[in-house]
């Protein structure tokens, strides 16, 4: 679990020192990953996930959130990271870490959700009423 959490925080900080140290705590137990494998699959999970190329999914803003949310979280997408900047404050501090996201808005006062992969980052399409075209769309991209 620490693993997964270190990776985690390494995709949404940019950190190389966490990267570093989830690839120490995957590489000590290697030995019992290759032994025993069905004995760790939380360990398993964080080495297939070091392998990936996780999405980053930056929510801006608050309104029509939630639809949004929904349509993401109702299907399955691996690895995903999924980050909300609904104000000031939140922008300030993330995009400490991640410069990208302090130029990222919302669109016509809804909110605006961006994929990102590799800290580059493109606008993903509105939502609109939860139409057919939409999760398509959404579907195709991620």
């Amino acid at each position: 679990m620490a693993a997964c959490n270190l990776l985690r925080l390494a995709q949404m900080t940019d950190r190389k020192d966490l990267q570093g140290a989830a690839d120490r705590v995957l590489r000590s137990l290697a030995g019992k990953l290759a032994a025993e494998p069905s004995s760790a699959p939380q360990m398993l999970a964080a080495y297939e996930f070091s392998l990936s190329k996780p999405k980053q999914i930056v929510f801006v803003g608050s309104a029509g959130l939630d639809a949004m949310l929904h349509e993401l979280n109702s299907r399955f997408v691996p690895n995903k990271i999924v980050l909300l900047v609904d104000g000031e404050l939140s922008r300030q501090v993330l995009a400490g870490y991640l410069p990208v996201l302090a130029g990222m808005t919302a669109k016509d006062g809804k909110a605006t959700a961006y994929l990102c992969e590799n800290y580059s980052c493109k606008l993903l399409p509105p939502i609109r009423e939860n139409s057919p075209s939409y999760c398509r769309r959404l579907d195709i991209m991620i």
